[in-house]
């Protein structure tokens, strides 16, 4: 495993993304997506959906919920996420979910369907990665022929004000453990929160819960994107 996944693992594992309960995020219908390609699907095959990164399993779970017709795979380095998503999914009984530790940088042990996924759901995910462009590709090659490639990352426009923050917090506060950089980091914005020069953005980082300020501001690998950048 790289180095810098190592290091995503260790952070992801300490504070576990995203906090917060099951949810219905955007996309979650997985018939709506398939329909935007419009190419032919077996009848009567089994619809199966790849939540590649899925985390604590929030938007897993939710869309597991809302479609019991449909069988849902986790996968995720976070092997602190994966027992919290089996242990939902026991509690609320569901039966169309299964997870596995999978590295995105190879996939190596990915279960795949015969005839691949019609879905593939990666939220917030690839621009973490060390090669998103190589992880893309290789998730693609398992995609049913019809299937759809649901895809987040980072908008830089977006986050400027985000990566400013960051980039103050990763010149000021020494290398360390991600807990003990929270804790300077967080003394850092509060200073900067308050009094004469006020910065909102680093207003806005204060109140942050730790989960969510350690994803946006203390994480060691990310890439954002303009369009052109994205399309390419």
């Amino acid at each position: 495993m790289h180095p810098t996944t190592q290091a995503v693992r260790a952070l992801y594992e300490r504070f576990p993304y995203p906090a917060g309960p099951v949810t219905l995020r955007l996309g979650f219908d997985v018939r709506r997506a398939l329909s935007f390609v419009g190419a032919s699907r077996p009848a009567g095959r089994p619809m199966h959906v790849l939540d590649a990164g899925c985390g604590r399993g929030a938007g897993l779970l939710g869309m597991a919920i809302a479609q019991p017709d449909i069988h849902f795979t986790g996968v995720d380095l976070n092997r602190v996420a994966l027992d919290e998503v089996r242990a939902t999914a026991t509690a609320r009984g569901l039966r169309n979910v299964t997870v596995a530790e999978v590295d995105l940088e190879s996939l190596d042990g990915l279960p795949v369907p015969e005839g691949g996924y019609d879905l593939i759901v990666s939220s917030g995910v690839a621009h973490h990665l060390v090669d998103p462009r190589a992880a893309l590709e290789r998730l693609a090659s398992h995609l049913a022929p019809w299937g759809v490639l649901d895809l987040m990352v980072y908008a830089r426009p977006g986050r400027r004000d985000i990566e400013r923050v960051a980039a103050v917090i990763a010149e000021e506060v020494p290398a360390g453990p991600v807990a003990e950089r929270l804790v300077a980091a967080r003394a850092l914005v509060a200073a900067r929160a308050s009094g004469p020069a006020l910065d909102l953005a680093f207003a806005e980082a204060a109140t942050m819960g730790d989960v969510e300020f350690v994803d946006r501001y203390l994480h060691p690998q990310f890439v954002s994107y303009e369009l052109d950048e994205l399309r390419a």
